[in-house]
């Protein structure tokens, strides 16, 4: 039977047709919404560093997508897309806040966290724009004021629990705690006479510095009795396990720590990485070595800052030349006592025979002169014809120029 209306029961009004204008600007939030969460969702999924939280979280924002499609004339629905940009934004105002390089929100393309902050703030404002107009009511403004808040709090909250704190907040030396690990115990007892350890730190889980590690690891096996330095595989799991530092502890990786007679003199990040075979070159070898190892020297071994640059100048005492030298060395100590750049140290073969028992022949040459950086040795002369100038050395290092020392092949001065 079909129900005729009456003045009592008036017919139902139809539902307002929205006007054009209001049509486009709902499809073009749509598009652009649908598009950057779908960007989002496929550069997760196919990123090198894809792990599960990446998955899952892909897998959320297809899933976004689909309501949205589908019930995009509801107003809650652009609610709870507002809500969910809000709720970035609270996740990357916290990676702003930490310092982050890049969010991650895009998978392995690098997005600044003020520019991924921008973006989701000014999605989540575009959404709720939305919500308004189709509910076309004022009152929702406080809930979804409410529910902003709220999730940008749960953003910020999630970053919190999927980060792990920040380097320096770890409290403790590193690099000396790694010592206590028992595979390193002999490193950690080794005297002077004993070749130096380079501990080369990497993350197990990464391709960062693959090409290094591969260098590293052949050296390694090498030069596993190398009598002056050796390098060491570690990874930041084994460090964490045997000694307690913790992977997130590491600034930069991978890394490495030079150790000297149980004693830390180097660090290294990626950009400053050793090449073992040029501190094998510059390792104090011979009877300078020796008298290195002896505790009045111990400044110049365990030296970790570039300066001062030490001339360590060994000569006869019964050597005419040698005293002629001895004695400007001894005037620039005079001019420049205490100098912060360049330190000269005499030392003397008569002495020096006395304490370790290396007689004169022994040495290089009748002087032999050294220069000693950081505990290592990046310049060597031995003969009366060859010793440096210690007034050239500190202009050298104030100027920032390299070291011009006597050059034995050329008999003069190296340009």
């Amino acid at each position: 039977m079909t129900s005729i209306p009456t003045a009592a029961s008036p017919p139902r009004a139809p539902l307002t047709t929205r006007s054009t204008p209001a049509l486009v600007v709902l499809y073009a939030v749509l598009i652009v919404i649908v598009g950057t969460l779908g960007f989002a969702a496929v550069q997760k999924t196919f990123a090198a560093s894809a792990d599960l939280v990446h998955y899952l979280t892909a897998a959320a924002e297809l899933t976004v997508i689909g309501l949205l499609v589908a019930l995009h004339r509801r107003w809650f629905a652009w609610v709870g897309v507002s809500v969910l940009f809000t709720a970035f934004a609270g996740y990357t105002t916290f990676l702003l806040v930490r310092g982050e390089s890049s969010c991650g929100c895009f998978g392995d393309l690098e997005t600044p966290p003020i520019f991924t902050l921008s973006l989701d703030l000014g999605l989540a404002a575009l959404a709720a724009i939305v919500a308004l107009s189709l509910a076309g009511r004022a009152s929702i403004v406080g809930g979804m004021l409410t529910l902003a808040g709220a999730s940008a709090a749960v953003g910020a909250g999630f970053g919190v629990i999927t980060h792990d704190p920040l380097p320096d907040t770890f409290h403790g030396d590193r690099a000396g705690l790694l010592l206590t690990a028992p595979s390193l115990a002999a490193i950690a007892d080794a005297d002077l006479t004993e070749p130096d350890s380079l501990v080369y730190l990497y993350d197990p889980d990464s391709s960062a510095g693959a090409e290094t590690l591969a260098l590293m690891r052949g050296d390694a096996a090498a030069h596993a009795d190398d009598p002056s330095v050796r390098v060491i595989m570690m990874s930041i799991d084994d460090a964490e396990a045997e000694a307690g530092v913790p992977a997130w502890a590491w600034a930069k990786l991978p890394a490495a720590i030079l150790y000297r007679g149980g004693r830390v003199v180097e660090r290294y990040v990626p950009d400053t990485m050793p090449d073992p075979q040029i501190l094998r070159a510059q390792r104090p070898v011979g009877p300078i070595a020796q008298v290195l190892a002896l505790p009045d020297y111990a400044d110049i071994t365990y030296a970790t800052d570039d300066l001062p640059v030490y001339l360590i100048y060994v000569y006869n005492p019964d050597c005419p030349i040698c005293l002629e030298h001895l004695a400007v060395m001894n005037a620039y100590t005079e001019d420049h006592p205490n100098d912060p750049t360049a330190v000269v140290v005499p030392v003397s073969m008569h002495e020096i025979e006395e304490t370790l028992s290396i007689p004169l022949w022994a040495w290089p040459g009748v002087p032999t002169s050294y220069v000693v950086k950081r505990g290592r040795v990046i310049g060597q002369t031995a003969g009366a014809d060859l010793i440096p100038n210690p007034y050239q050395i500190r202009e050298d290092l104030m100027m920032g120029r390299p070291l011009r020392l006597p050059d034995p092949g050329a008999n003069s001065v190296a340009p």
